[in-house]
């Protein structure tokens, strides 16, 4: 039996009304993720729910059509392959990024979402979107009926859609105070709703344990915040900032004892922060006021409650406004995809590091409901004063290419291609230089510390036969460590990221660490030779590695290593997981037992990843180091280490500075991860797999300090994480349908009026939902037959007869709910039964 994970990374783009197509589209992947919760709740093969579809989570009161597709398909693939589909990363702008929220509080919480249908098709109309405000008088009327019919006769076709337009426009436009035409407040209130309506369900899930959501939108701040950037002279200069992001998590550990490593940013209590969110980033220039945390304010107030977590919201999200001495509060906020409407930046930046379970089959999936048209050919006649100014105002900024975006991906996956060849063809040469370090004792009773002495003398190998490569290596390494340390020096010191200060506190640190700075292969290499010469070579190497020993002579950037680069060990947990993920379906193993071996290994990297603020600092050090560096930031530092005016500014506070850092040290604590993992691997050598999994892991434990010498020279600061490539997938109306008669129809309505048709018209919300659903529900079996092909499973799944049924499955339960759309469900039903 193979095991694998199917992970999605969602981006929604913006489109104004075309909302409820993206809604219909983020529906079925929540259906999706459902079947695939229901066909893996139980672990017993045999167990009925892995035969039928028997829905774990009582609270969910959704109506159930394709997830039994969904669920066969799965089923189909057992026992052969065991498939989970897990979405972890959501991305939106916009009206993608309000559906991001609603479809992340879903997935965070395994919520109901049926009745999100009816806040689209009965809210998101004109009429319902101006709230409370009081309508233009007749005299303005008596203005803009002329204007209004002019445009319509001019730029509207479909003659439905005119009247329609013709019918509420006026009432929504006051030409006297240019007001925007719809109620923020009121908006807020209708996601306020929504979200409540979903219900609590804080006990259950559609991410497993250990799995983290990240949902992220974007915003744009009207008034900006100031920056910091680094360049040569001046040595820092500001700029002004409108993109805007807001970020919202969750996980639940691994293990039930320790409730301390789970956290949700989607329950009752994250209401308010969600509802502004979604406010924000839908707020379109022009059709919503600008968004202001003051508006959260009042509209709970008049709801008789308060925002209790709104703290934790801004300190999460605003840290950087208030560093910069700037009060969030009096900021407005306009639509996210204004500035950055194809957020691949964001989930591309999060699936870095994301921990792999098991084989994983990584799909960046995004929703554009309305792909541009390349069509248009210049004419070689400038454009007009009006074109001009509406193109460079509006038209080009909010059609940002993502070119770049996935080209880095495509960057991404060649790398991972050259590392996985790499640590593939030097295996051999790694393991042969392992039995010879642990001269073959790995047969006989191994312990903790014999795993530690391999170990140490494995990384002083490595050190050895890298010859100079390992300089750069090593250098590159110190570089990481700084920038973190900095990073969490620069928070307890309150420095604002990319401020002189900050500047200043890596220089500070860059000189400490290099102070006594000797060649980085000289020392390692000068005691191994005279250690062979005397036949002590663990005498010598000693510790060299793990903790500085007073006769050991380390340099200071060594104890820096040492000491600080948690990263190292990340690398090399996470590297472990992935040749245990390679021992599935091998040996006859018991696959329960790797389970449990695996998640020990993930409760040392949910520890690891408690190191990564600065809440594992205790207020003594904390005191120290903001006292210290209070004084140190007086002093004048540059960028060169070596320099001597560095030399005599440390001086002053460098034996101050090292017990600051000592301190920080100790509060660390690497040496506790590193015992815990040699006794791990010291454990797989006494049990009954010793010969297959407790040598394997042993080699791949050990080999790590040759492995990493190549790979983090390639990957740099990233982090390996799921170490797969990442395929990208796009669900679109312009994708190849079975449904459509022409693969060039568009079938979706809200395109108009530059995308605001929809919220005219409730036939035109009822046919976007419907094809959201249809070109969803398609594109989920498509990529589930790609897997079916790459495991060879291809004559176990009829993917037209899936499509069928899944499109009639579609039909049968909206029908009841589209009053407006008759001929169209008569339509889709000849077109899915002649298929």
């Amino acid at each position: 039996m193979r095991e694998k994970e199917l992970r999605f990374a969602l981006v929604c783009f913006g489109g104004i009304s075309l909302a409820i197509y993206i809604h219909g589209v983020t529906k079925e992947i929540l259906k999706l993720a459902r079947a695939s919760k229901a066909f893996h709740f139980s672990p017993d093969p045999s167990a009925e729910s892995k035969q039928r579809y028997i829905y774990p989570n009582e609270n969910v009161t959704d109506l159930t059509d394709t997830e039994l597709v969904y669920f066969d398909i799965l089923k189909s693939f057992a026992p052969d392959l065991e498939l989970r589909v897990i979405v972890d990363t959501i991305a939106g702008a916009s009206a993608g990024g309000m559906n991001s929220i609603f479809l992340g509080r879903c997935l965070a919480h395994d919520l109901n979402m049926d009745h999100l249908r009816d806040h689209w098709l009965d809210e998101a109309d004109v009429s319902r979107l101006v709230g409370e405000k009081k309508p233009p008088g007749r005299l303005e009327k008596l203005f803009t009926k002329p204007l209004i019919n002019m445009f319509s006769n001019r730029f509207l076709v479909d003659v439905q859609l005119k009247e329609k337009v013709r019918e509420k426009l006026p009432a929504l436009l006051n030409i006297w105070n240019l007001k925007p035409p719809f109620d923020g407040k009121h908006l807020l209130g209708l996601i306020y709703r929504g979200l409540d309506r979903m219900g609590d369900g804080s006990r259950h899930s559609l991410l497993p344990r250990g799995h983290q959501l990240d949902l992220f939108v974007t915003l744009t701040d009207y008034h900006g915040f100031r920056r910091y950037i680094p360049i040569n002279d001046p040595p820092i200069i500001e700029e002004r900032e409108h993109r805007h992001r807001l970020k919202f998590s969750y996980f639940k550990g691994l293990f039930t004892s320790v409730p301390e490593d789970s956290f949700s940013d989607f329950e009752k209590k994250d209401l308010p922060a969600l509802s502004f969110a979604s406010r924000a980033t839908a707020c379109y220039p022009g059709a919503f006021p600008p968004a202001q945390l003051r508006e959260v304010d009042h509209f709970l107030k008049d709801l008789g409650q308060d925002w209790a977590e709104k703290e934790n919201f801004l300190d999460r999200n605003f840290r950087d406004y208030r560093l910069a001495g700037l009060d969030p509060h009096k900021t407005s906020f306009l639509d996210g995809s204004i500035l950055n409407n194809k957020p691949f930046d964001q989930v591309i930046s999060a699936i870095h590091g994301r921990p792999a379970f098991r084989k994983v089959d990584r799909r960046i999936v995004y929703i554009d409901p309305n792909p541009e048209e390349l069509s248009i050919k210049p004419t070689g006649a400038p454009p007009s004063l009006l074109n001009t100014i509406k193109g460079a105002l509006s038209d080009i900024p909010m059609n940002q290419p993502m070119h770049d975006d996935l080209m880095e991906v495509q960057a991404l996956n060649q790398q991972v291609r050259i590392i996985k060849t790499v640590v593939d063809s030097i295996k051999p040469n790694v393991e042969a230089l392992v039995k010879e370090i642990s001269a073959d004792d790995m047969n006989g009773e191994v312990t903790a510390d014999d795993i530690r002495c391999w170990r140490n003398l494995a990384n002083a190998r490595s050190v050895d036969d890298a010859g100079f490569s390992y300089e750069g290596y090593a250098r590159l390494k110190v570089r990481n460590c700084l920038t973190r340390l900095t990073r969490i020096i620069g928070d307890i010191c309150d420095c604002p990221p990319g401020s002189a200060k900050r500047r200043q506190v890596f220089s500070i640190l860059q000189c400490w660490a290099y102070q006594d700075e000797v060649s980085f292969t000289g020392l390692y290499g000068h005691l191994l030779k005279e250690a062979s010469a005397r036949g002590k070579l663990l005498d010598w190497v000693g510790d060299l590695f793990d903790r500085h020993k007073e006769d050991a002579e380390l340099p200071a950037w060594a104890r820096f290593l040492v000491n600080f680069d948690v990263n190292y060990h990340r690398r090399r947990l996470q590297f472990m997981i992935q040749e245990l993920n390679k021992l599935y379906g091998e040996h006859e193993l018991d696959v329960q037992a790797l389970d449990r071996l695996k998640g020990d290994f993930y409760k040392v990297l949910q520890k690891l990843d408690t190191l990564e603020d600065i809440g594992f600092v205790s207020d003594p050090t904390r005191n120290i180091i903001r006292e210290i560096f209070c004084r140190l930031l007086k002093e004048p530092f540059d960028d060169d280490p070596s320099s001597e005016t560095n030399s005599c500014s440390l001086a002053a506070g460098k034996k101050e500075l090292s017990i600051a850092l000592d301190m920080l040290a100790q509060d660390l604590n690497l040496d506790k991860f590193r015992a815990v993992a040699d006794g791990l691997i010291a454990e797989q050598n006494n049990l009954s797999w010793q010969e297959t999994v407790g040598h394997e892991l042993t080699v791949s434990y050990l080999g790590f300090a040759f492995w990493d010498v190549i790979t983090f020279s390639v990957m740099g600061a990233k982090d390996l994480g799921e170490f797969n490539e990442i395929l990208v997938n796009r669900i679109s109306p312009n994708d190849g349908s079975v449904l459509k008669k022409d693969q060039n129809e568009m079938p979706l309505r809200g395109t108009a009026m530059r995308s605001f048709g929809a919220f005219f018209s409730r036939a035109d919300r009822e046919n976007d939902y419907l094809w959201g659903r249809l070109n969803g529900a398609e594109r989920l079996i498509d990529i589930l037959a790609n897997q079916a092909s790459l495991e060879h499973l291809d004559e176990r799944i009829d993917v037209k007869a899936l499509k069928k049924r899944a499109f009639l499955a579609i039909l049968e339960t909206e029908k009841q709910h589209l009053s407006e759309v008759p001929e169209l469900l008569e339509d889709l039903q000849a077109r899915i039964e002649a298929l």
